[in-house]
């Protein structure tokens, strides 16, 4: 499930996208290239193609700055590998779990894990990605709503509120 959540202070005014909706299968294959081509550097590169069946969470979620108060949506990028690589491997891939191409193969088989869920216990974090903070460069930290609008914006002095319509995707 996938929604959207308005954000508002006096500096800023914005909708953020969070979670995922139904294209989650080639959101997540698209960004797995992108970590291959080497587009967030060159460690996450590497860590994919160690052959170790490195994962990413490709979910989208709120970070704050608390430097500047900036409000941002990322995909979260963080990786993650199985605690038992030869369970995983003998994990049959889904339709769904593969995107855009039916397939019914095992994970090793595959070369690869084919999908991702943050709430699956059979994998801990290897790789905690670090957004950088748009407007001043801070390190930005993951924020859940009710955290946020608890907090007044270091910019502008005024609490956060919710703002806009709340919409949800699936």
């Amino acid at each position: 499930m996938g929604y959207g959540v308005g954000v508002k202070c006096k500096c800023q005014n914005k909708e953020l996208m969070l979670g995922v909706g139904m294209m989650y299968p080639s959101v997540y294959k698209e960004t797995m290239d992108d970590i291959r081509s080497g587009k967030y550097g060159v460690e996450m590169r590497d860590l994919v193609k160690s052959g170790r069946y490195i994962t990413v969470d490709a979910e989208r979620y709120m970070y704050h700055c608390d430097k500047c108060g900036w409000v941002e949506d990322f995909t979260a990028l963080d990786l993650y590998e199985p605690r038992d690589v030869e369970k995983v491997k003998k994990r049959v891939a889904n339709r769904w779990s593969a995107g855009d191409k039916e397939i019914n193969q095992t994970v090793e088989e595959l070369g690869e894990l084919p999908y991702f869920t943050s709430d699956d216990d059979e994998y801990v974090l290897l790789k905690e990605y670090k957004h950088a903070c748009p407007r001043c460069g801070n390190v930005m930290k993951r924020i859940g709503e009710e955290e946020l609008f608890r907090k007044t914006c270091p910019t502008c002095g005024e609490k956060y509120k919710e703002g806009g319509d709340i919409i949800m995707w699936d």
